[in-house]
């Protein structure tokens, strides 16, 4: 999300940096947007505040460098650092928050308590519940800008699935039924598999696609766990894990479902915007952000949480329903269209940006271009 918020910010008002402290492929695309990049050192466990102090010393000295006059903090540990460093320099700051309260454990409910006493100019959530739920909980006055998806880059047609299905054999007009995401125990993989035996039990024609991989290699055991229960279940050469691929969004366009199957509360999931700005027909658990993003029976399907009996039926009733998973599809997609575009999401953001900026000082020729807009 925050590559379209740099794509599409209007660069004749807002001239950005972009400060990382970890190296990664996003740092090229980036890149490829002809914006400077900073460099911070990365911060080491809630404990260690030595490493945290490094951090917010190098955002600030970043944004003296830059000439800033606004820093964005993009998830709730960066805007722990931000903020204070946004106070250091006497600027404004804005934190863009994306996980639920109380999520990841422990170490999440600490970074969560700390930032509600950073000092921030305004916190800024994905989806409405969240905005809610931080405001109960942690009373930050949060403010809602829903994600926006890079419409534009949204493919029409691949062959990618066709490939596929050339390659494993399968028949040519197989219904395909695809999970997309990182392989993370709390996303429901494993709950997919087991909907996929049992529709493959009554529905054989049926064929699986589980489309990506451990972040950065972790949880390898998970991964196995995964291959040995799709292979005790007799899916082998019946479900296929593509891991990482470039071209997901020209995968997720050829299949025909999209399962969606968080078993946590999941802020604004991007999956489920891509499958309805695809046009598919996306199944998704009831985990608040899908409730938010889709109607149930009219851009989509809603399941509870780790029930793969439910998810099975309803994927094996909508598909059996002759144009069902077209109609839901075509107007999903003009849902996702009309709501969901990273323009959209860019000029909201803007709004916000300009209504901090005017509350600042002028510079010192009595201007805010240029410099106030960084």
């Amino acid at each position: 999300m925050l590559y379209n918020l740099l794509k599409y910010l209007d660069r004749s008002l807002f001239a950005p940096t972009v400060v990382f402290n970890v190296e990664g492929p996003f740092v090229d695309e980036v890149k490829g947007l002809n914006i400077p990049i900073l460099r911070s050192t990365p911060a080491s466990r809630v404990r260690d505040f030595r490493s945290w102090k490094r951090s917010i010393d190098e955002i600030a000295d970043a944004a003296k460098t830059s000439g800033a006059r606004l820093i964005l903090a993009n998830g709730e540990r960066m805007s722990i650092f931000a903020g204070r460093a946004a106070k250091a320099v006497n600027v404004a700051s804005v934190s863009w928050l994306h996980d639920a309260p109380g999520a990841r454990g422990l170490s999440g409910r600490a970074v969560q308590w700390l930032l509600s006493r950073t000092p921030q100019t305004t916190f800024v959530t994905c989806s409405e519940w969240l905005a809610e739920d931080f405001n109960a909980k942690l009373k930050l006055g949060a403010v809602c800008i829903t994600n926006g998806l890079d419409l534009a880059a949204m493919p029409d047609h691949s062959d990618a699935v066709r490939t596929i299905k050339s390659q494993q054999g399968w028949g040519s007009d197989s219904v395909v039924i695809g999970h997309f995401g990182r392989l993370e125990r709390w996303k429901g993989t494993d709950v997919f598999i087991r909907a996929a035996g049992r529709l493959l039990a009554t529905s054989p024609d049926l064929r699986f696609l589980v489309v990506g991989d451990t972040l950065y290699g972790r949880d390898t055991d998970f991964f196995e766990e995964l291959r040995s229960q799709a292979n005790g279940l007799g899916l082998e050469g019946k479900l296929v894990f593509t891991g990482y691929r470039a071209d997901a969004l020209e995968v997720m366009s050829g299949v025909d479902v999209v399962a969606h199957c968080s078993l946590a509360p999941d802020p604004f999931p991007t999956v489920v915007l891509e499958g309805m700005a695809l046009g598919r027909l996306v199944v998704a658990t009831t985990t608040r952000g899908p409730e938010e993003a889709l109607v149930h029976g009219e851009t989509g399907m809603l399941v509870p949480p780790g029930d793969d009996a439910a998810l099975a039926d309803v994927i094996a009733t909508s598909v059996g329903r002759q144009g069902f998973i077209e109609q839901v599809g075509d107007r999903a997609r003009l849902v996702a269209h009309s709501r969901f575009a990273a323009t959209r999401m860019a000029a909201e953001f803007q709004k916000v940006f300009q209504a901090l900026l005017v509350k600042q000082p002028l510079s010192s020729d009595g201007n805010t271009d240029e410099k106030a807009s960084r």
